[in-house]
């Protein structure tokens, strides 16, 4: 499930009690509830509603819960929970009508259900004070009757409204996208500049409306407002996301209109609206109801569901009867006949898609609290999916790296000339169309090219001891073929004088029999085996089996301060190789360096070099790097002031990683004061 940032959702315990008529939970236990449920409680106040006390809950709503951002979604929440129906506040029936309103959706793909009608002759005036507290309540101001019925009807069922005043609209509306006009006047009298994205309601001369964000100050109703347009719509979310991010203006309505609504709950919210004008404001209904759903038949995807998923998921019993009477509760019609269950969850949970948000359903109203949490729940283990080759090369990088070995990561694509002097394979070069660079347009077919220009570098810069080694991806085709393989490359920089070849196999052979390759052959290359920059004398093809796994060789003299010995081992050809795991060779790295902390309490100013000595002294002078100090706390203890705690970093070498932790834990014993620290 996706989870992003929460907005906070706002209901009275009078509406708790008004919808769930058998309720008789207290405000502490509902609190409660909501948050072991997964909608925390933000606050509960006490508040003055209606001429009585009354508690409001503020509760931090995720994203992904769009039915919730009402109060009839968080009454169908609880309900659930204490086993006990709802009473959704009733709607009238709409007469019928034979004239339908004036309405043109002109872009269609970004209208995922309409609901409108016209309804004439209403009284507009001042709310009633109930109306007033109630969306105050909820962080709305009041404006007039009209405008808080609407509002109101938003925060019962979750959907926004809009009503027009039809005396001051011209000719049609129009839903469109690229509005021809280039601003507009907000009810909030702010300016604001359209683009070529945004969706507009207009009528023949103007921009009545941001749709999905806010309403314009031209067919703004008031007081003398007698002829209206209500409608209800639920557009593409993306495209409200962008709009209200591009134009910086957030509502009660954009926010709503940004999440996954369901469509199919624009009627009611537009009946219930309805009624409540035509019981409050008087009028006529003079339209039929205007309803565009172009997704009213799509069937909404069973989802097979194992029973017992939830169990295995929380490491708790939950039997298949609590399953699913918790899922009946929540209004999800299941088919239990067999097994995997067929679920069909109601259309306002536009979050449940997958098998495992059917779980979590179980899970949270059987209860969180009712999981352990000091046992591991029993779960499968997961499939490793990591890929061999990584796994391989992570356990080759520590080797190199203890044998002094210094990581390099150089760009794929080289000049074609680069891949013909160090390609060994028979394979093709690619190259690359439209290169950011017109020099370099092939991609690699060998390592070797981006560890010869490391080299140039080092050399450039007056360094001459040299050992780097790269893993990374070559590329080569063959016929209409194109292959990508994870290679790994070596390079030994020596003066003309030195001869290293021997200490160099030796660093390749510990790699491969640490990858398991015990039987290990170098034939001696032939004309078309061997890069053009290798020594024709010194290149040696590293065997398998009777498979080439890679090559190695000596390089001609490119430098005039030395040449370079290289080895490059196809990762991909070792992983296809049937390696004997009982053969693969154990490496202890003894030449990495390992640092852990110490701290000694002593008193205040203590003579720092003095502590470091006395490290020194209990430690052997082949084993330890450095001492340094890299804190120093004064301690508040009543008992024995003056205090200070000093924390030193101990580097050592020439250890393998547990004899280092073994000698460092004897310090704890052998230095009055020390503690143990922390690893760094």
């Amino acid at each position: 499930m996706l989870v992003t940032n929460p907005i906070y959702m706002k209901i009275l315990y009078s509406d708790l009690k008004k919808y769930i008529p058998g309720l008789h939970a207290t405000p502490e236990q509902i609190a409660e509830f909501y948050t072991m449920t997964g909608l925390m409680l933000d606050s509960r106040t006490d508040v003055s509603y209606n001429n009585h006390v009354d508690t409001l809950f503020s509760l931090e709503v995720r994203q992904n819960r769009a039915d919730c951002f009402c109060v009839l979604g968080l009454v169908r929440e609880l309900a659930a929970s204490v086993n006990s129906p709802i009473q959704i506040p009733s709607v009238s029936e709409i007469t019928k009508s034979e004239t339908f309103p004036n309405i043109t959706i002109v872009d269609e793909r970004f209208v995922r259900r309409l609901t409108a009608i016209q309804i004439n002759n209403v009284t507009v005036k001042q709310s009633p004070q109930w109306l007033k507290e109630y969306v105050e309540l909820h962080g709305i101001n009041s404006i007039n009757l009209l405008v808080d019925l609407s509002n109101y009807t938003m925060l019962l069922t979750g959907y926004p409204n809009h009503i027009f005043d039809m005396d001051k609209v011209q000719g049609s509306l129009q839903w469109r996208v690229s509005s021809q006009h280039k601003s507009m006047i907000t009810l909030g009298s702010n300016e604001v500049q359209l683009h070529s994205e945004v969706l507009t309601i207009e009528d023949d001369n103007s921009p009545l409306a941001l749709a999905g964000a806010i309403g314009g100050d031209i067919a703004r109703v008031d007081e003398n407002t007698h002829n209206i347009l209500i409608e209800v719509g639920v557009y593409d979310p993306a495209l409200v996301m962008r709009n209200s991010r591009s134009l910086s203006i957030s509502t009660e309505t954009s926010r709503r209109l940004e999440k996954n609504l369901d469509p199919h709950g624009t009627r009611y919210a537009l009946e219930l609206l309805v009624s409540l004008v035509l019981q409050e404001c008087g009028g006529i209904i003079s339209s039929e109801v205007f309803d565009f759903f172009p997704g009213e038949k799509d069937a909404i995807p069973e989802i097979p569901y194992d029973p017992h998923l939830a169990e295995h998921i929380a490491g708790v019993p939950i039997s298949s009867d609590d399953s699913l009477g918790i899922l009946q509760r929540l209004n999800f019609t299941v088919d239990s006949t067999a097994i995997p269950w067929k679920i069909v969850p109601p259309t306002y949970r536009t979050d449940i898609s997958i098998a495992e948000d059917i779980a979590e359903e179980v899970i949270r109203f059987v209860g969180y609290n009712k999981i352990p949490s000091d046992e591991i729940p029993a779960l499968d283990v997961v499939t490793n999916i990591t890929p061999e080759e990584e796994i391989l090369v992570t356990n080759l990088r520590p080797i190199l790296i203890s044998d002094g070995y210094d990581e390099i990561l150089s760009s794929p694509l080289i000049t074609p000339a680069q891949n013909v002097e160090t390609n060994y394979a028979k394979d093709e070069s690619i190259i690359v169309e439209n290169a950011v660079n017109e020099e370099f347009t092939a991609l690699r077919q060998s390592l070797a090219a981006g560890l010869m220009n490391q080299v140039t570098n080092y050399l450039k810069q007056g360094i001459s001891t040299i050992q780097i080694f790269e893993i990374g991806t070559v590329f080569s085709k063959k016929g209409t073929m194109f292959n990508e393989k994870l290679h790994l490359g070596l390079l030994h920089f020596v003066s003309p004088q030195e001869q290293q070849i021997g200490t160099f196999w030796l660093h390749v052979d510990r790699l491969l029999k640490h990858a398991g390759i015990t039987s290990i052959d170098l034939v001696p290359s032939e004309s078309g085996q061997r890069p053009q920059i290798a020594n024709e004398s010194s290149c040696w093809l590293i065997m398998h089996n009777e498979e080439q796994i890679g090559v190695i060789y000596k390089t001609k003299p490119l430098w005039k301060e030395g040449s370079a010995y290289i080895a490059e081992i196809n990762i991909h050809e070792l992983i296809k190789v049937d390696i004997d795991q009982n053969n693969r060779a154990t490496t202890e790295l003894t030449q990495r360096m390992s640092s852990y902390d110490i701290n000694i309490v002593r008193p205040e100013n203590s003579n720092t070099f003095e502590l470091a000595a006395e490290i020194e002294t209990q430690l052997p002078v082949n084993s330890l790097w450095s001492i340094s100090l890299t804190d120093r706390y004064k301690l508040a203890d009543g008992k024995q002031p003056n205090l200070t705690r000093y924390t030193f970093r101990i580097s050592y070498i020439n250890l393998a990683e547990q004899d280092a932790k073994l000698l460092h834990e004897k310090l704890y014993t052998v230095i009055p004061g020390a503690e143990q620290g922390e690893l760094p």
